[in-house]
């Protein structure tokens, strides 16, 4: 699972959105593909003189220890 996690500079709030598309709808200066192509296809994270934003993977199950 992935989040996106996005870091306002001017003011330091943290924001997280579970696609890069919900980011984009509520923020109509931001292209997905664009931010996709940045953070998934070249592993970077995004940042301008806004934002900073970054794809985190989630682990949403702890491996069980064997016996």
């Amino acid at each position: 699972m992935t989040v996106i996690i996005v870091l306002r500079k001017k003011t330091a709030d943290i924001e997280t959105y579970s696609s890069l598309v919900s980011f984009c709808e509520q923020n109509k200066e931001y292209n997905s593909d664009m931010l996709y192509n940045i953070t998934s296809r070249k592993k970077k994270p995004f940042e301008d003189d806004e934002i900073k934003l970054l794809r985190c993977h989630v682990i949403t199950r702890m491996p069980r220890k064997s016996k």
